[in-house]
């Protein structure tokens, strides 16, 4: 598969994502507490204000068992994580 195709499939799954996104009722964003993580939760709240979806925001220092539980518990239709490596 030539990086043409690799461009047009990732272009693809990105506008699934968006759409997945901007359909959802409730979003729960939660991203890492350090700078790069912190562009990205400007990045993404800043999209989701502009599509006018209602978010709650958290940042936090990992993701844990507690982290994990709090969102499985969650009345968010979907839970994105941004910048959270397994570290």
């Amino acid at each position: 598969m030539g990086i043409g195709e690799k461009m047009k499939r990732l272009e693809e799954a990105a506008k699934e994502m968006a759409s997945a996104i901007i359909s959802a009722e409730s979003i729960r964003v939660v991203s890492h507490y350090d700078a790069d993580g912190i562009s990205s939760a400007a990045i993404m709240t800043k999209a989701l204000v502009r599509e006018n979806r209602k978010f709650h925001l958290s940042i936090v220092k990992q993701v844990d068992e507690g982290v994990l539980q709090a969102e499985a518990d969650s009345v968010d239709e979907m839970v994105l994580f941004l910048d959270l490596g397994t570290g």
